[in-house]
Formats: structure tokens, sequence, C-alpha cells
């Protein structure tokens, strides 16, 4: 995917092109990652979550997508706000 003016665009990467490629304005998604949780905009948490360990979205396997995606489900069903302030 690649933020364009006014939007994005997805790039589906061809049999030679692994998913976890791209450049400075681009990131690859599998599969794998939509299923366990994977959505954009990305939810604030998981924004400061990236921010605050210096990760780029593709470098957390499609089960830590699942554990970040569950986490923040678990404590917005407990009446809670994700707050990042304690990372």
């Amino acid at each position: 995917m690649r933020g364009m003016e006014g939007g994005w665009y997805a790039h589906l990467p061809g049999l030679q092109e692994p998913a976890n490629y791209g450049t400075k304005f681009e990131t690859g998604i599998y599969k794998e990652q939509v299923k366990s949780g994977y959505r954009l905009p990305l939810h604030p948490f998981a924004l400061c979550f990236f921010k605050h360990y210096h990760m780029a979205l593709r470098q957390l396997v499609p089960n830590g997508w699942r554990k970040l995606a569950g986490l923040i489900y678990l404590v917005q069903t407990l009446g809670y706000k994700p707050d990042a302030t304690n990372l």
C-alpha cells in the first residue's frame, strides 16, 4: 500500500516479490495479518505501540497482530480505553 495525495492504493506483489517488500512510503501486508486484526487506519494504541518500540508495521508477525488486536479488544470489552502511556 502506498500513501498518495487523496488516499491509499493497494499493490498486489508479484510471484517473485515478497509482501514485506517496500520503500520508505510503502508497506506490505499478508492475508494472515488482515485475518489477525490488521485494519487501516490503525487504532491509536497500535500507533503508539509501534512508535514506542521503533517498529515498522511489517515487523510484526501475524501472531503478534492477533495478540495486539486481542489486547485492544479485551481492554475495550472490559470498559476501559486502551492507553499507551504506560508502555
